[in-house]
């Protein structure tokens, strides 16, 4: 999480520069050398896996029968709910600073700042405290923040709340990798291969969905559905399985 946002911090930053002061040609060189450079290191890694103890073969669990666990059906369903709602106003946040003169600048700007906000949040939470009720009060204050960002124009006030945005961000993150780490170890690999499934899932079915809705409603109207929608289900859930 640190490591990301100090990159998120430097990028978007970066980004905004190059596309505001140039053109965003520059930019796309600029990211193709990044993933080149990137592509290089990794292929010089030397992966070494360690020996492992010969312990007893457990059986595998089916996905099927992970499922049948509450905890695990809450963590891929809020996996499924969370990026869908995320995806409104990672698209509304960019038409806030397109009204303003140099609205890359600013756009970059307010990216690096939410990213600020995850770097100081990942220096303060601790692991241990992570559970459940946590994660879903973290997705409260997320969505509380998240939806301030949108009642006024850009100004210095929303680089503050986007800095809450930020932090409660990377506290909705760390408690849900947490809890994905603490599943049982036969059937982790396949529990992390699901949520990446369903987020990857979430992101389509908000961004195939979220400009068409753009078109009928304002921002503020589309940014609170979509976090409203996030809330209720992580709460119908909850409600049943806890």
């Amino acid at each position: 999480m640190r490591l990301g946002a100090t990159m998120s911090i430097v990028g978007f930053s970066a980004g905004g520069l190059i596309s505001a002061f140039f053109s965003y040609k520059y930019l796309l060189v600029f990211d193709g050398v990044m993933y080149i450079g990137s592509t290089i290191v990794l292929l010089k890694v030397h992966w070494v896996e360690h020996t492992k103890s010969i312990q007893p073969v457990k059986k595998k669990q089916t996905v099927r029968n992970a499922l049948q666990s509450g905890r695990y059906t809450f963590l891929l369903m809020v996996g499924f709910v969370y990026p869908l709602a995320a995806s409104a106003y990672q698209y509304a946040l960019p038409l806030i600073a397109s009204v303003k003169e140099h609205g890359d600048l600013y756009n970059g700007f307010m990216w690096s700042t939410i990213a600020c906000g995850s770097f100081i949040c990942s220096l303060i939470i601790k692991k241990h405290v992570v559970n459940e009720w946590r994660y879903l009060v973290s997705i409260l204050l997320f969505a509380t923040f998240v939806s301030l960002t949108f009642i006024y124009d850009l100004t210095p006030v929303t680089f503050l709340i986007l800095i809450l945005v930020g932090a409660t961000e990377a506290l909705v993150q760390v408690c849900h990798y947490t809890l994905l780490q603490r599943s049982d170890e036969n059937i982790r690999g396949r529990l992390f291969g699901l949520n990446t499934l369903v987020t990857r899932c979430g992101f389509l079915a908000g961004f195939g969905f979220i400009p068409l809705l753009a078109k009928m409603t304002s921002l503020w109207d589309l940014v609170d559905a979509g976090l409203a929608g996030d809330l209720l289900c992580c709460l119908y859930v909850a409600k049943l399985l806890f």
